[in-house]
């Protein structure tokens, strides 16, 4: 799930690719996938949608919903310029650029190596200032938007997740064991900044004002890292009655609060619920929490718009917590 102004975009399971009105929950727009949509959050610039399904196609939808260009591949990641997309030939695997406008190929780039292998679990990537950020099984590699030349590359065991904000690369590994790695490379060289190693699950990454915000499992819960040093600014999951979901939402962070769907744990006899908490960007004090109705929680994204959080099919006030709309 991705968010414009007062509108988010999903891909569904029934190969549907939808924009929703935040205020009504009722479709814009729907548009006709040729397989289920894929678990990729959509990348929306400028306008343009840009989606994926389980058959390896990626779409670029205009803002009506009409069909801009399709291609071969699983959306990495797009900026104004350049839409990556995993993709492989008869012999290997490959980064595919593709032109933003039109979705000619521009350049193919192998992702087989010493280091790399393969791509990692989702194909997790970002663009930016010229360059792609790329997460192979074992690797981060940067590579030259302009002709897919390899920049740098850095080894990060069972990579996860890859995201980049202003000068610096910040990626998760560690998937396949119980000890998982935070790490922040220079977007420009490659040089390792600094890294953090829990007995958890590192997963997704939001960065906002200087600080990184990741999710984990197994009771890691939510954290909260100087962008600079990697230095703990808050935890949250041990001895509080916050216990993030293994397979919850990435963070989505606005102004001054930071929204996650998590598993609130209230004893050993009580059921445990999927919740979405509204958590203090400062502190992480919790502002506001509310159980979900819908299963949907523990698969779902969280998108914001028009000062509302959007979760599964339901809406809820991004102040407040109230529900202003299911369905």
């Amino acid at each position: 799930m991705a968010a414009g102004d007062d509108v988010v975009y999903v891909a569904g399971a029934d190969a549907t690719a939808h924009a929703i009105d935040v205020g009504t929950g009722r479709a814009r727009w729907t548009y006709l996938l040729r397989g289920p949509g894929s678990s990729h959050t959509p990348a929306v610039v400028d306008g343009t949608v840009y989606l994926d399904d389980n058959r390896l196609t990626v779409y670029a939808l205009d803002p009506a919903g009409g069909l801009r260009w399709e291609a071969q591949g699983r959306l990495i990641a797009a900026d104004t310029a350049t839409v990556l997309a995993a993709t492989s030939d008869a012999t290997r695997d490959q980064v595919t650029a593709y032109d933003a406008a039109t979705g000619e190929v521009r350049w193919n780039a192998p992702v087989d190596g010493a280091l790399g292998g393969g791509f990692a679990l989702d194909n997790p990537g970002a663009v930016a200032d010229g360059r792609a950020h790329v997460g192979l099984e074992h690797a981060v590699r940067t590579l030259d938007t302009a002709g897919g030349t390899t920049l740098w590359e850095q080894p990060l065991a069972d990579l996860r997740t890859v995201t980049v904000a202003g000068a610096t690369v910040y990626a998760t590994g560690g998937a396949a064991t119980a000890e998982s790695t935070l790490v922040a490379f220079d977007a420009t060289t490659g040089r390792e900044r600094w890294r953090r190693t829990v007995e958890d699950r590192y997963g997704e990454i939001t960065v906002h004002d200087g600080t990184v915000y990741v999710d984990a499992g197994h009771g890691a819960g939510l954290s909260a890292l100087d962008a600079d040093t990697g230095e703990p600014r808050w935890e949250l999951g041990r001895d509080t009655p916050f216990t993030k979901a293994m397979y919850g939402t990435a963070p989505v962070v606005a102004g001054d609060t930071c929204y996650i769907g998590g598993i609130r744990i209230g004893g050993l006899e009580a059921t445990p619920a999927f919740t979405l908490f509204a958590h203090a960007t400062d502190t992480g004090e919790e502002r506001w929490s509310v159980d979900l109705a819908l299963d949907t929680g523990y698969t779902a994204s969280i998108a914001l718009a028009g000062g509302t959080v959007v979760l599964g099919s339901e809406r809820f006030d991004a102040t407040t917590g109230t529900v202003v709309g299911i369905g």
